[in-house]
């Protein structure tokens, strides 16, 4: 029987829907190739809390197409609509959990304290290169096109403390030198060009741990790293620094809630006018109080200000 289907937002480009049996758009993202069906499922269940649900094609006249099987087969772009195993509707549970929203650092311009000179120092010295793209990181040169990413974002220190996020830091760097949050651990970091920084802070692409460390780009791939591996000198079992398995996938269901769920959240806009007042554009911009928060701890380095 044929629905009529929400038309999805264009602030948003998907090319993979998912709908309800009302027709109502309830998540998506953009299929660039390395998304499997079971991958696929893992990620809806993030943000539907539904204990059991299948996931079906739609035709092109919002009519059940065939299940979908939670397999290794490649995701197909295209419509779906959540439903029960039998194709019967089901009323839809999604969380209200959102993303940690996070300023996007461009380039070099973090300013860098004794804490985060530590990290940044120490992230450069455990990765020889991008670990994303694969890029080998010069190191007879100003690496101006490099820039260090914390995985938790330090602006968001109170909420790493109220997960007691800390428990799953090894490093037993004095804390005196990575503050003693251990935020600032170089296993919270990872070395990145400064457009995949972007995008990693912008939570258009991810990690996927229990893929085998496959690079997940939940946006359209610009930048060629759709299913690459995660570089094995940060994540090395071997290197008491790696970075731990738990916050990647803290990183991975930030990214899906964030890209995947609803209409997906438009990142901040961070490009303020040259010469311009930056405090009084977040103020009449949207989330003032939750913005000028980040910006504060992410420009001037967080136990600096307050």
């Amino acid at each position: 029987m044929p629905r009529e289907l929400d038309i999805p937002t264009p602030s948003s480009p998907r090319n993979v829907h998912i709908y309800d049996d009302d027709g109502q758009v309830i998540g998506g993202l953009w299929q660039n190739g390395c998304i499997i069906n079971s991958m696929f499922y893992e990620m809806c269940r993030v943000f539907i809390t539904n204990e059991e649900f299948t996931l079906f094609r739609l035709t092109k006249d919002g009519s059940t197409g065939a299940k979908l099987f939670p397999n290794r087969n490649a995701l197909r772009d295209g419509s779906y609509v959540v439903l029960s195993a039998n194709g019967s509707p089901i009323p839809v549970e999604i969380t209200p959990d959102s993303a940690q929203r996070r300023i996007t650092i461009k380039g070099q311009s973090m300013k860098l304290n004794s804490r985060t000179k530590s990290f940044h120092d120490r992230v450069i010295a455990r990765d020889d290169q991008c670990v994303i793209s694969g890029t080998q990181h010069p190191k007879d040169e100003a690496p101006t096109s490099f820039s260090t990413c914390h995985i938790f974002p330090f602006a968001r220190e109170r909420t790493w403390v109220e997960k007691g996020m800390a428990r799953f830091i090894t490093d037993e760097e004095h804390p005196a030198r990575e503050n003693d949050t251990k935020i600032h651990s170089v296993q919270n970091g990872l070395l990145l060009r400064d457009h995949i920084h972007s995008s990693f802070d912008a939570y258009a692409l991810t990690v996927n741990v229990d893929e085998g460390y496959k690079v997940v780009c939940l946006t359209r791939d610009h930048v060629n790293v759709d299913g690459r591996r995660l570089a094995l000198c940060c994540r090395d079992p071997q290197n008491p620094l790696r970075v731990p398995d738990e916050l990647l996938r803290w990183h991975h269901r930030e990214a899906i809630l964030a890209s995947m769920k609803g209409a997906g959240e438009k990142p901040w806009d961070m490009h303020y006018s040259e010469g311009g007042d930056i405090m009084q554009e977040i103020r009449e911009g949207p989330d003032a109080v939750e913005r000028m928060e980040a910006e504060l701890f992410t420009r001037l380095g967080p136990g600096e200000f307050g």
